[in-house]
């Protein structure tokens, strides 16, 4: 029997005080042009509201960072870096953006409380002596067991507010219940659906209906039912069309195997970084049932991805940094040179593919063209890719594991 307390504490618009955010930076080592760069974008900003339509300022705004900026989750993230050392150590922390999620697993109810309780006081604490707060009435608590205890005396108390146990919180759009059945979130995601669905009808119902890619748009992450019968009025087919055929002209995917899917896509991710702790924390786990001989638990899709993708752990390019990191930010901000003129000679020649080859040639007159293509062998054991350059007479040819994505390459 295992007991779970997530206490979900959310900052009231949280405010970065710029002086102190400088110090924060200048005790971990960053250069003093860093510091003055974050100074400036959070110190003596003007700011404008709308208000019914008319906008209003410029005000000075002396504190916080700009919204919808890159640089505002990394300077809250440095803000708050220290939060792990005034939590429990027996308690375990989750932060997105400024939620802060808190949990304690124990078979002991009172030590959970107990420990979320300081943590709580703790945390406190630590946001007031940098100028922030927590929002006592956004603050959630829920208990986790399958065994039939009430736990709805459960509380915690943050000043003079008591804070209630309930059955179900929705934290990042997933709905938990005290029993993790899961079955409020598919509940939810059916009804949503339903509505979905009722929109589609009434606009494919008439003769100026949507495009039906444009409609499949609003249909991911449907369930069963709820996204075949969404498809078949997207795409015109009979109720008595079979599933396998409403799947084949959507190219859409099953509920089944969307989250399978996802899950490949995560673990990939994530075995593409080094010494990432999401793979430790898989490993342990997967170490762990498997030696307890508790297979049945491999049903856990992020487990059994794991594990499929693990046999081919050496194959998977992996490195300290996301590759797009790894190059400069010239290679990958190419400004292509749109010329209009030329396309409005062509578009205005009464031979347009005539006058189009004539100026396409007198463009390789001055350029070095490169050829590419790429394609899977006929018995699909490898995938080949070749590069032709006749200027510097150039010709190469490489093989490729087969398991490669080529979406339609070109010349």
């Amino acid at each position: 029997m295992q007991f779970v307390l997530r206490a979900l504490a959310i900052n009231n618009n949280p405010t970065i005080h710029s002086l102190i955010l400088v110090h924060i930076l200048r005790d971990l080592g960053l250069p003093w042009q860093i510091c003055k760069f974050f100074y400036n974008l959070t110190c003596s900003r003007s700011v404008y509201f709308n208000v019914g339509g008319v906008i209003q300022g410029p005000f000075e705004t002396l504190k916080g960072v700009p919204q919808g900026c890159c640089t505002s989750p990394v300077a809250y993230n440095i803000y708050t870096h220290k939060l792990p050392n005034h939590i429990d150590p027996d308690c375990q922390y989750l932060c997105f953006a400024d939620d802060v999620a808190l949990f304690v697993s124990s078979p002991d109810l009172n030590f959970c409380t107990t420990v979320l309780q300081n943590s709580l006081i703790t945390i406190a604490s630590y946001f007031d002596s940098l100028g922030l707060s927590i929002a006592p009435e956004k603050t959630q608590l829920i208990t986790f067991s399958r065994k039939q205890t009430d736990t709805s005396e459960v509380t915690l108390t943050f000043g003079d507010t008591i804070i209630h146990s309930i059955p179900q919180v929705k934290l990042l759009g997933v709905t938990f219940d005290s029993k993790l059945s899961w079955t409020p979130h598919y509940q939810s995601l059916i009804q949503k659906g339903t509505r979905y669905t009722n929109l589609i009808r009434s606009l494919c119902g008439t003769w100026w209906g949507g495009n039906p890619q444009s409609l499949i748009q609003t249909l991911r992450e449907k369930l069963g039912v709820t996204q075949r019968r969404a498809l078949r009025s997207c795409l015109g087919l009979r109720r008595s069309t079979p599933n396998r055929i409403v799947y084949a002209e959507s190219c859409e995917l099953p509920v089944s195997l969307r989250p399978k899917k996802l899950a490949m896509q995560f673990v990939l991710r994530a075995l593409a970084i080094n010494n990432n702790p999401t793979i430790h924390s898989l490993e342990s786990l997967l170490t762990l049932l498997r030696n307890r001989n508790i297979l049945n638990l491999l049903e856990l899709l992020i487990l059994r991805a794991y594990a499929r993708l693990k046999k081919h752990r050496s194959k998977i390019h992996s490195s300290d940094v996301l590759p797009c990191y790894t190059y400069s930010l010239e290679s990958q901000s190419l400004l292509s040179k749109i010329i209009i003129s030329k396309g409005q000679k062509i578009k205005s020649s009464p031979n347009p593919p005539r006058k189009f080859s004539l100026l396409f040639r007198d463009l390789l007159t001055s350029s070095i063209a490169f050829y590419a293509n790429g394609s899977k062998s006929s018995e699909g054991s490898y995938v080949g890719i070749g590069i032709y350059c006749p200027d510097l007479d150039l010709n190469l040819r490489y093989r490729i594991f087969s398991y490669a994505l080529l979406p339609r390459p070109k010349p």
